[in-house]
């Protein structure tokens, strides 16, 4: 199997050292929006350089970046494309690439929301002076599930995929429903890429029950 990278940067070489270091799968080369010429001793192909059946692995941070390059090569015919989310490749033993280190794109569809953000909690464990979501001022969660979740299927109802989804906080551990909301929200958004942002200090006390849900919930079908 062999495939490219779209992204000639330090995210890039990453995902080709994860690639053909760890998975043995040869890369052939980049392609980039900006850049001509080589990177990391590679050409850097243009489009009509490359068979649409390519596999293309998109190796960007950003998510308006990723759906903004998705959108582009989808346009031009290529459909086998990936979403590098890794950011360090130590995280935990890999045994797929394309399924345990990416977001699976072939099934995003064509308007595509690239991030939202789902506040779970105003209340928080610390007391932080400069919060910028205002914690410190609320003693309760303040959560409304269903309403969420109602707001959920309109989005889900207006865009054929999100792109990546933040669960926020204040500390989204406080809310006793967050298994829930993981995997409703896996329901709903099953292609998207799922992060829940904490602050740490919970973790030692989480029960083990929500950290297998986040097992099962985090990556697509």
């Amino acid at each position: 199997m062999t495939c490219l990278i779209y992204g000639a940067d330090e995210k890039g070489k990453e995902a080709r050292l994860r690639l053909e270091e760890y998975y043995k799968i040869q890369v052939e080369g980049y392609m980039d929006t900006y850049k001509r010429g080589q990177y990391d001793e590679l050409p850097l192909l243009q489009l009509d350089e490359v068979n649409p059946d390519t596999i293309i692995i998109i190796s960007v941070y950003s998510p308006k970046n990723a759906v903004n390059i998705y959108t582009m090569l989808r346009q031009k015919g290529f459909l086998n494309l990936f979403w590098y989310i890794n950011l360090r490749g130590k995280i935990r033993k890999r045994t797929d690439f394309f399924q345990d280190e990416c977001v699976d794109l072939r099934n995003w569809g064509d308007c595509i929301l690239p991030h939202l953000e789902i506040h779970i909690s105003d209340k928080c464990n610390l007391n932080c002076q400069a919060c910028t979501h205002f914690s410190p001022l609320f003693n309760e969660i303040g959560d409304d599930f269903d309403a969420q979740i109602r707001g959920l299927m309109i989005i889900r109802e207006l865009f054929s995929c999100v792109g990546r989804i933040d669960i926020l906080g204040g500390e989204p551990f406080l809310n006793n429903k967050i298994q829930l909301y993981l995997s409703k929200i896996r329901e709903l958004f099953p292609y998207s890429y799922i992060q829940v942002f904490s602050n740490g200090l919970l973790i030692p006390k989480v029960d083990e029950s929500i950290f297998e849900i986040m097992e099962i919930n985090h990556r697509s079908p």
